[in-house]
Formats: C-alpha cells, sequence, structure tokens
C-alpha cells in the first residue's frame, strides 16, 4: 500500500490543487524529462516544462499522456523505434504559497513568496505501447504499466460473451432467502 508523508497529504488534501506530473521518457534516442506545469529540479534532474500533458488513467495501468506535436517529436513518432521504450510518470506534490499584497488580500499574479515540495510518488513505471497523431492537436500516447505487458485477452473465446460479466468466484449475494457463495469448480465437468 502506497504511504504519503505528512507534506504530501497536506499538499494533496486542499480543497483545489493542480497536479504537477514528471515524466521520464525514451523518446527521441534518449532519456526526456519534462514537467506538465513549468520547469523543476527534482533531486538534481532537471524537469522541462511545456512538452507534455498527462491526459488520462485507468488505475495508473494505463495511462495516455499528450505531446506538443513539433517537428522532432512527429518524425520521431514516425519512426516507430519508440514502441516498448521505458516511461515512468510521477506526482510531485508542490504547494505555492502566493505573496501577501495587504493584510488578507492574496494576489497570486504578483509573484510567490516560495513553494513547499514532497518527495515525488511514482504513479505508473512502464512501457509506451501506442500513439497516435491525427495532424491536429497533440500527439497521443498510450503507457501500460510493464507488469501487464504481454498479459493480454485471451484469442480464443471459451464461452459466450455473456461469460465476460459474470461475477468472480468468491462473491456472495441473497436469492428466495438463501445466502449463495460462487466457488470456482476445479477439473472436468461435474
Amino acid at each position: 500500500m502506497l504511504t504519503l508523508s505528512a507534506i504530501q497529504e497536506a499538499i494533496l488534501a486542499q480543497a483545489a490543487t493542480q497536479p504537477t506530473y514528471l515524466v521520464d521518457i525514451n523518446w527521441g534516442g534518449g532519456i526526456q524529462r519534462w514537467s506538465t506545469r513549468g520547469d523543476h529540479t527534482v533531486g538534481g534532474i532537471a524537469y522541462t516544462g511545456g512538452q507534455i500533458g498527462v491526459r488520462g488513467a485507468s488505475n495508473w495501468r494505463t495511462a495516455s499522456i499528450a505531446l506538443v506535436p513539433t517537428a522532432a517529436h512527429t518524425g520521431t513518432l514516425s519512426a516507430g523505434d519508440w514502441i516498448g521504450a521505458t516511461c515512468v510518470v510521477s506526482l510531485y506534490p508542490i504547494k505555492f504559497h502566493p505573496q501577501i499584497i495587504e493584510a488578507g488580500y492574496v494576489e497570486a499574479s504578483y509573484g510567490y513568496l516560495g513553494t513547499e515540495t514532497g518527495a515525488t510518488i511514482t504513479l505508473i513505471d512502464g512501457v509506451l505501447s501506442a500513439g497516435e497523431y491525427s495532424g491536429n492537436g497533440p500527439i497521443t500516447l498510450s503507457v501500460r504499466h510493464w507488469a501487464t505487458v504481454g498479459r493480454w485477452a485471451p484469442r480464443t473465446r471459451l464461452s459466450p460473451p455473456i461469460c465476460n460479466h459474470l461475477p468472480a468466484p468468491g462473491t456472495t449475494f441473497t436469492w428466495a432467502g438463501e445466502v449463495y457463495v460462487l466457488e470456482a469448480r476445479e477439473g472436468g465437468r461435474a
């Protein structure tokens, strides 16, 4: 189970947070380090902002990231040598303290007194599995957690499609006043 430090919990528990994601990606012939919100130096490693955005994730087993479609990025996408390359997406807990102009009045556009940061939290450590670019909008890259790579759905259907929605063994349910527990049957037919 993931354990957060006190500062990480405080930053993430705010009513409104703007998450900063750090992405270490093997792209364009080497490791690129990008941030979703400006330039950052974390643990002596520089992350460049303005190149990438994290668009969504599915339980952090898969993630979708958006990349600015520069000529270099579209050329790398077309080459296809990035398929299977490593990609790590981390959350960087950061809290900005806005400068106070007058007592009781805070104006964020006048700068910041400082920031608080916590240690990065690795959200997905995976590989690039797919990419697309329609010529309009960002380049979209798909990241799969390394533990799920190669664990695709079976090619041979063993039962009708309705069986894909059956509850797992161990599920309990009540029917006609009696409690039933589903069990997996071992071996052959009954």
